[in-house]
Protein backbone atom coordinates (compact mmCIF):
# COMPACT_ATOMS: atom_id res chain seq x y z
CA UNK A 1 0.00 0.00 0.00
CA UNK A 2 3.02 2.22 -1.05
CA UNK A 3 1.53 3.56 -3.87
CA UNK A 4 -1.41 6.02 -4.48
CA UNK A 5 -3.79 4.28 -7.46
CA UNK A 6 -6.15 6.40 -9.46
CA UNK A 7 -10.12 6.28 -7.88
CA UNK A 8 -12.53 4.39 -10.36
CA UNK A 9 -15.37 4.62 -8.86
CA UNK A 10 -17.39 7.11 -10.70
CA UNK A 11 -20.29 8.38 -9.58
CA UNK A 12 -22.21 9.49 -12.57
CA UNK A 13 -21.83 5.48 -13.52
CA UNK A 14 -22.69 3.67 -10.26
CA UNK A 15 -26.27 4.72 -9.56
CA UNK A 16 -27.57 1.27 -8.06
CA UNK A 17 -29.49 1.99 -4.66
CA UNK A 18 -27.99 -0.17 -2.47
CA UNK A 19 -29.72 0.77 0.24
CA UNK A 20 -33.36 -1.53 -1.74
CA UNK A 21 -30.94 -4.45 -0.90
CA UNK A 22 -30.42 -3.56 2.29
CA UNK A 23 -34.05 -2.53 3.18
CA UNK A 24 -35.54 -5.91 1.64
CA UNK A 25 -32.68 -7.89 3.50
CA UNK A 26 -33.90 -6.36 6.65
CA UNK A 27 -37.62 -7.20 6.38
CA UNK A 28 -37.16 -10.72 5.01
CA UNK A 29 -34.52 -11.11 8.57
CA UNK A 30 -37.62 -9.68 10.53
CA UNK A 31 -40.32 -12.00 8.32
CA UNK A 32 -38.39 -15.66 7.81
CA UNK A 33 -36.08 -15.92 11.09
CA UNK A 34 -35.88 -19.47 11.69
CA UNK A 35 -36.36 -18.49 15.67
CA UNK A 36 -37.19 -14.71 16.78
CA UNK A 37 -33.92 -14.15 18.48
CA UNK A 38 -31.26 -11.26 17.51
CA UNK A 39 -28.85 -13.80 16.64
CA UNK A 40 -31.21 -15.70 14.23
CA UNK A 41 -32.36 -12.64 12.69
CA UNK A 42 -28.71 -11.11 11.90
CA UNK A 43 -27.91 -14.51 10.93
CA UNK A 44 -31.26 -14.69 8.21
CA UNK A 45 -30.02 -10.85 7.70
CA UNK A 46 -26.75 -11.78 6.36
CA UNK A 47 -28.11 -15.07 4.31
CA UNK A 48 -30.84 -12.64 2.64
CA UNK A 49 -27.99 -9.96 1.67
CA UNK A 50 -25.75 -12.52 0.73
CA UNK A 51 -28.46 -13.74 -1.96
CA UNK A 52 -28.67 -10.52 -3.65
CA UNK A 53 -25.06 -8.94 -3.03
CA UNK A 54 -23.75 -9.55 -6.25
CA UNK A 55 -26.36 -7.50 -8.34
CA UNK A 56 -24.69 -4.14 -7.56
CA UNK A 57 -21.56 -5.92 -9.56
CA UNK A 58 -23.98 -7.21 -12.42
CA UNK A 59 -25.87 -3.62 -12.69
CA UNK A 60 -22.18 -1.99 -13.46
CA UNK A 61 -21.34 -4.49 -16.00
CA UNK A 62 -24.18 -4.15 -17.82
CA UNK A 63 -24.09 -0.34 -17.17
CA UNK A 64 -20.57 0.13 -18.47
CA UNK A 65 -20.31 -2.87 -20.96
CA UNK A 66 -17.04 -3.67 -20.30
CA UNK A 67 -15.54 -5.28 -17.36
CA UNK A 68 -11.34 -5.68 -15.99
CA UNK A 69 -10.04 -9.07 -16.16
CA UNK A 70 -10.31 -9.36 -12.56
CA UNK A 71 -13.82 -8.81 -12.57
CA UNK A 72 -14.85 -11.52 -15.08
CA UNK A 73 -12.64 -13.73 -13.04
CA UNK A 74 -14.40 -12.44 -9.93
CA UNK A 75 -17.84 -13.52 -11.38
CA UNK A 76 -16.84 -16.65 -13.22
CA UNK A 77 -15.63 -17.79 -9.12
CA UNK A 78 -18.43 -16.80 -7.99
CA UNK A 79 -20.96 -18.45 -10.08
CA UNK A 80 -19.00 -21.56 -10.25
CA UNK A 81 -19.87 -21.40 -6.16
CA UNK A 82 -23.43 -21.29 -7.02
CA UNK A 83 -23.03 -24.27 -9.53
CA UNK A 84 -20.99 -26.39 -7.04
CA UNK A 85 -23.53 -24.98 -4.32
CA UNK A 86 -26.47 -26.50 -5.93
CA UNK A 87 -25.68 -30.30 -5.18
CA UNK A 88 -25.03 -29.30 -1.67
CA UNK A 89 -28.43 -27.40 -1.67
CA UNK A 90 -30.48 -30.80 -3.10
CA UNK A 91 -28.40 -32.82 -0.76
CA UNK A 92 -29.27 -30.07 2.25
CA UNK A 93 -33.11 -30.64 0.88
CA UNK A 94 -33.59 -34.46 1.23
CA UNK A 95 -32.49 -33.78 4.70
CA UNK A 96 -34.97 -31.18 5.54
CA UNK A 97 -32.95 -27.88 6.09
CA UNK A 98 -35.10 -24.77 7.16
CA UNK A 99 -37.26 -23.64 4.14
CA UNK A 100 -36.27 -19.87 4.52
CA UNK A 101 -32.49 -21.17 3.93
CA UNK A 102 -33.02 -23.12 0.40
CA UNK A 103 -35.76 -19.69 -0.48
CA UNK A 104 -32.41 -17.23 0.08
CA UNK A 105 -30.43 -19.82 -1.88
CA UNK A 106 -32.61 -20.06 -4.39
CA UNK A 107 -33.08 -16.02 -4.74
CA UNK A 108 -28.91 -15.86 -4.97
CA UNK A 109 -28.55 -18.37 -7.17
CA UNK A 110 -30.65 -17.14 -9.80
CA UNK A 111 -29.37 -13.78 -9.53
CA UNK A 112 -26.14 -15.35 -10.19
CA UNK A 113 -27.34 -16.58 -13.28
CA UNK A 114 -28.78 -13.43 -15.01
Amino acid sequence: MLNDYKPTHDPNQDTFKVEYLLGGAAVLAILFPYKYIPSEMLWAFSIWLESVAILPQLFMLQRTGSAETITTHYIFALGAYRALYIPNWIWRCVSFESLRKRQSDILETGSEMC
